[in-house]
């Protein structure tokens, strides 16, 4: 809400042409959208790969994840040398320090038809391979039917803030009392998100979205949220609210935004 709920889009990645031996890009490129003269905004993709999928966390950081180095997307030696390493975007530090790496290494390759969506409970879900056709679990790169999950940074740096109580519908323009559990923690730096992990398929996550939601304290365990104002910003249906505390989120807690634009 700082900046007018402004429209930010981030692309990574890809592959140079459509050739097995292409490498892949290394180019990293962020745009503001409610910018009058929108300009892009380049940097490096620390660590190159094309088919990533970025990863939207509550925290306001971007997991990238999956994907490889070589090639283009499709069946049958048309990607390889896989990327095993995440690494994560963070738009609020200084353009050159924004990628944390050294990060928690897969020993699976995922490239095409791979998937990766933010869960709940902080964690990123991560699936699929297949670049082959027909499917084929003894090829060099086989046919994937094994789940990891990834957990982020702040799941390892201090106590997570408890969500006690959310309405569980909440309406565009409207302001709502949530109850926190900061009986551990001291409050200070912290923020309210609400989020739509989307849906993911080829390396493109559709509806994935996050917002920062205005908000003031009532009591220590008490906040007072508004909700945005129209749908524009968070189209109606079901999302997942989180509360963010130095860095650390709780669990989401779902609700449904925009009920009543929905009844017909």
């Amino acid at each position: 809400p700082d900046n007018d709920y402004q429209v930010e889009i981030l692309i990574c990645g890809g592959s140079e042409e459509l050739k097995g031996t292409s490498k892949a890009s290394d180019d990293c490129g962020c745009i503001n959208l409610s910018d009058p003269d929108p300009q892009w905004e380049m940097d490096t993709f620390v660590h190159r790969r094309l088919m990533p999928d970025g990863v939207l966390l509550p925290d306001g950081t971007i997991l990238f994840i999956n994907g490889c180095q070589t090639g283009f997307a499709g069946y049958n030696n048309r990607n390889r040398d896989p990327t095993f390493d995440p690494i994560i975007y963070d738009p609020s530090k200084p353009h050159g320090e924004r990628w944390l790496t050294g990060l928690a290494n897969t020993n699976i390759a995922r490239m095409y038809h791979s998937v990766a969506s933010a869960i709940p409970d902080g964690r990123v879900w991560v699936a699929g391979s297949n670049t082959n056709d027909p499917p084929n679990i003894t090829a060099e790169y086989p046919t994937e039917f094994r789940v990891e999950y990834f957990s982020p940074p702040y799941l390892f740096q201090g106590p997570r803030p408890h969500v006690n109580h959310v309405p569980s519908t909440l309406e565009y323009g409207q302001t709502y009392t949530i109850s926190l559990n900061l009986d551990t923690i001291a409050t200070g730096d912290l923020r309210v998100a609400l989020m739509n992990h989307g849906f993911v398929t080829h390396s493109q996550h559709m509806s994935q979205r996050q917002v920062i939601l205005k908000h003031r304290f009532d009591d220590v365990d008490q906040l007072e949220i508004e909700v945005p104002p129209k749908g524009e910003i968070f189209p109606p249906g079901p999302g997942w609210l989180y509360v963010i505390h130095t860095g650390v989120s709780s669990v989401g807690v779902h609700v449904m935004v925009g009920q009543e634009s929905l009844e017909i």
